[in-house]
Parts: structure tokens; sequence; C-alpha cells
């Protein structure tokens, strides 16, 4: 939850800124292959004003352009909690999720899924947070041991960002999320590219 809170944050504070049910686990491995290549805008795009700059509007164009084909922001785990709402296993109870939730060895390794600026790095309610503008998109990146870049960094598809950390359970996980720039939260499974 509290990296939903810093992307919603983070939204509100760039928008209109003129500057750049139950599943199962998945067991297959994660690809984590930058994506590269920009395509024209399309003539009938409406832009928002976090693409108010060629740059912002190239980071957006290429981030939808590469929708189901951005890679894993890590290499190996497993997908335990998916987007949306799920039913708990044995309960009557569901949990929300905002993201994704991968379970990994403790300090994985976690990379950027494409070129953007780090806007937010620190620490949300005791867990080390990260928040990466890609034009009008954000991906949020929660539950790390530590972080590799600083706020206003530019980074590139596959650039460390960090290792993982610990859940409250002492197992290691990694909480992902994309939002666009109406807060809404995105399924990342719909823009990752599939699982071999």
């Amino acid at each position: 939850k509290p990296v939903a809170a810093a992307l919603a944050d983070a939204a509100k504070n760039n928008n209109g800124a003129s500057k750049p049910a139950t599943s199962k686990p998945s067991t297959a491995t994660l690809s984590n292959e930058p994506v590269t290549g920009v395509a024209a805008p399309a003539r009938d795009r409406v832009y928002t004003p976090l693409e108010s700059t060629p740059e912002g509007r190239e980071m957006s164009i290429n981030f939808e352009n590469n929708k189901g084909r951005l890679p894993w922001p890590v290499s190996t785990g497993v997908v335990t909690a998916h987007h949306g709402i799920e039913r708990i296993a044995g309960t009557k109870l569901s949990r929300r999720t905002d993201g994704i939730e991968i379970s990994l060895p403790i300090g994985s390794v976690v990379r950027s899924v494409a070129d953007g600026k780090v806007l937010y790095a620190g620490e949300v309610d005791g867990q080390q947070v990260l928040v990466v503008q890609h034009g009008k998109y954000f991906c949020g990146y929660q539950n790390l041991s530590s972080v590799s870049v600083s706020k206003d960094q530019e980074v590139k598809a596959g650039s460390v960002l960090g290792r993982t950390g610990t859940s409250i359970d002492g197992e290691g996980v990694l909480l992902f999320s994309i939002m666009n720039d109406k807060s809404v939260q995105q399924d990342p499974e719909n823009w990752l590219k599939p699982r071999k």
C-alpha cells in the first residue's frame, strides 16, 4: 500500500508540470532483457502536461509501444500476488494488490523496466521505495533492502535500481506496480513480457 500512495503523490505533484480471483503462483523464470526503439507519436493521440517536452513524450510513447514487452524488474521469482482483488486460499478473506508481489531470494538485483527518471528514492513506512517516471507512467518498486540510484537520476531499461528486501514473514519479496498520470493502477502483468 505505501508505494500506491507514493505513486499517487508523484502523479499529482507532476501532473500539470511543464518539466520533464485465487491464482496459482507461476514458477516460470522471468526475463530481464532491455527493450529499445522509439515509434513516432500518433496523430490522434491526446498528450498530457507530463508529455509537454520531447523527452516526456518520447518516454511515454516508448512505454506504451512496449506494452506486453517490457522486461521484468527481476530475473527470477514467482508471482505470489497478482494485481487486483484475490481470495486468500482456505479463508473467506480477500486482499487487494495494486501491483504484483514477486517472491524471490533476499538481495536479488532489481532493474528498471524502461528508460526514465527517478522521481522518489526513500523510505515509506519503514521500507525502501523507488518511483521511476516514464513520461506519464510511474513504476513503483517497494520492499528494497538497498537502493543504488538517487532522486532525479536518469535510468535506462535494465539499469540496476537496488536489491530486494524481506517481507514481514522473513521471505524475499518485491512489490512492483505501474500507475498512469490519472492515478489509475495498471496490471503490471499486462505490461511485462510473457514469462518463458
